[in-house]
């Protein structure tokens, strides 16, 4: 069975919103628009390396996460900046995205604790020669809830996404583990917390 050469990423990019126009998401800064934008398009053009990876810890709904001016960036729209066709470097090789935001078509209360927030608010050519890779292949991304779903922020402790993914990645990697069966366990840990979400 083929495996990806996963040599250490010469790019790990977090992009953490913290201040937005209207509030602030107190304790992201644990999990440690437009400037987005500009900035993983820099990230594109220079990238190097046989994997990337990429989280973004931001509020969100189900359409999308939003930057620090509330305007709304797709997640497609992500994934298109690091696709076969606008980013060569990265062709075959495995891109993994993060993304701890809600995704709530509609506000969800959270119980009454001070403690935790919700996150819501033609064909390519390469060398001269068609790029028959699919556009956006060796993509996985992992996101911190499911579609009409809020995301749990602890403003002590760091998002119970983020937080899990890296003590999994940690315990993991040591041991030689494959990435899905890390993240199912992420998947585990995080379903087993209890904030007492009222819909």
């Amino acid at each position: 069975m083929e495996e990806y050469n996963m040599s250490p990423p010469k790019y790990c990019v977090i992009i953490n919103n913290v201040r937005f126009e209207n509030n602030e998401r107190h304790g992201s800064n644990i999990d440690a628009a437009e400037e987005m934008r500009r900035r993983l398009r820099d990230v594109r053009d220079t990238v190097q390396g046989d994997c990337f990876v990429c989280c973004v810890l931001s509020h969100g709904y189900r359409e999308g996460i939003l930057g620090v001016d509330s305007e709304l960036v797709f997640v497609n729209d992500i994934n298109s900046l690091f696709s076969g066709p606008n980013c060569p470097a990265l062709l075959n090789k495995p891109k993994v995205f993060f993304f701890q935001a809600c995704r709530s078509s509609r506000p969800v209360p959270v119980a009454d604790t001070p403690d935790l927030q919700k996150d819501f608010t033609e064909g390519a050519v390469l060398g001269g020669r068609p790029i028959s890779t699919p556009a956006y292949s060796d993509f996985l991304n992992c996101l911190s809830t499911v579609d009409d779903y809020v995301s749990i922020r602890c403003i002590k402790t760091g998002s119970w996404f983020i937080q899990s993914v890296c003590r999994q990645l940690r315990e993991g990697c040591s041991e030689n583990v494959d990435i899905l069966t890390i993240l199912t366990q992420v998947n585990m840990e995080v379903s087993q917390k209890d904030c007492m979400l009222v819909l």
